[in-house]
Parts: structure tokens; C-alpha cells; sequence
């Protein structure tokens, strides 16, 4: 159900109402997908990670912040990217929806991350580089931190808390589409069952 490969593409999807943030100058985590493996004190191959979470740091009010670590992206601390929301700060006391789409694409074999805000896309970045497949035994958490975060001196399950109200929130195992997105965002989706196959995604 957790399956990160960036070649086929993972799309995170939600509804978020935030009114102000816990503390100035932390992070607070909205998912975190981990695949078990071990933190390591230089580049670990097969440590992979992907984490959605907010800043509320001078000048990242209005943006989301996107880490994803495997091969080639576990180097130094990941690849971090702030995506720009088109909103003053976040935490306006509205609800908005969000998707994030992290895909490989592109004959130059870039990582792309995409940012959908409220059906219609908004912000884009790239790095590089190929995000290989993660595999191990896939973990997640919504509204905290799976574990230690690459880099801390401390923290755990449960650091991080997310200081919002969540909805409708959403994990697929493919790239959602910028029509997908826009047509969906607002109505109810059909999980796959044994009679309806239509979203094993």
C-alpha cells in the first residue's frame, strides 16, 4: 500500500486548514513515509525516505517543504525543496487541498516534484538526478515524524507534530495527472476492491 517508486510516480494528497504554528522557527510534519532502514552517519544506498512537512522559519510560511532520500539523493542530507503554495503564509484559518507529485521524467532523467493547490497547479522543482525505487518494509505517519530525522541529534516517532486539521487525505502509487487532480480533488474516490479495480492505485 506504501510502494515509493518515483518512476511510476507517488502522489500525496490532502485537505489542511492551519490556523498559526506551534513555535517559530520549527518544522512541523504533515507525512512521513520510511522504509526501515537504518540512520547512518555517511550515505546509506538503501535509505529511503519521503517527508512532506511545513517551516515556520522567516520566509517559508507560504511554501511546503518536500524531502526525499534514496541512492543517489541520500548524499548530504537528501533533496529538500520549497515549494511555493501562491499563498501569503499557510496558516490563513482556510481549508485548501494540496497534492504533491514526486515522478521522474524527461530524457535528462530529472526528479520532478509537483505542487497542486486547490485543484489547479501552482510550483515546480527539480533536481538532477534519478530517484530509485525504495523498497524495505514500508512505514508512515500523518500529522508527525516516522523516526529520527537524517541529520538530528535527536527525535523520533511522534516529533514534528503538525499544528492543522487534515482531511480526505490520500497516498497514491502512481503520478496523478494536472486533469486527475482538478477533477477529483473534490469529490469522494472509490478505494480498489475485489469488484472495483478502478483506483488499486
Amino acid at each position: 500500500n506504501l510502494k515509493y517508486d518515483a518512476n511510476k510516480g507517488v502522489t500525496v494528497e490532502f485537505w489542511m486548514k492551519k490556523d498559526g504554528f506551534a513555535a517559530a522557527n520549527t518544522s512541523e510534519v504533515i507525512f512521513d513515509l520510511w522504509n526501515n532502514n537504518p540512520l547512518s552517519s555517511t550515505a546509506n544506498a538503501g535509505y529511503g525516505r519521503l517527508t512532506v512537512f511545513l517551516s515556520s522559519s522567516t520566509g517559508l510560511v507560504d511554501k511546503i517543504g518536500v524531502l526525499r532520500q534514496s541512492g543517489s539523493f541520500n548524499h548530504g542530507m537528501g533533496s529538500t525543496e520549497r515549494l511555493d503554495t501562491g499563498l501569503t503564509t499557510i496558516a490563513d484559518s482556510n481549508w485548501h487541498h494540496y497534492a504533491i507529485v514526486v515522478k521522474n521524467k524527461g530524457a535528462s532523467n530529472h526528479n520532478f516534484v509537483d505542487l497542486y493547490r486547490d485543484g489547479t497547479f501552482v510550483s515546480s522543482t527539480s533536481k538532477a538526478a534519478t530517484l530509485n525505487e525504495v523498497t524495505g518494509t514500508m512505514q508512515a505517519t500523518i500529522g508527525a515524524a516516522i523516526t529520527q530525522i537524517q541529520g538530528d541529534s535527536a527525535g523520533g516517532i511522534g516529533f514534528g507534530k503538525l499544528s492543522a486539521s487534515l482531511d480526505e487525505f490520500r497516498f497514491w502509487k502512481t503520478a496523478r495527472t494536472e486533469e486527475q487532480i482538478g477533477l477529483f480533488y473534490k469529490t469522494h474516490i472509490g478505494g480498489g476492491t475485489n469488484t472495483d479495480d478502478a483506483n488499486t492505485d
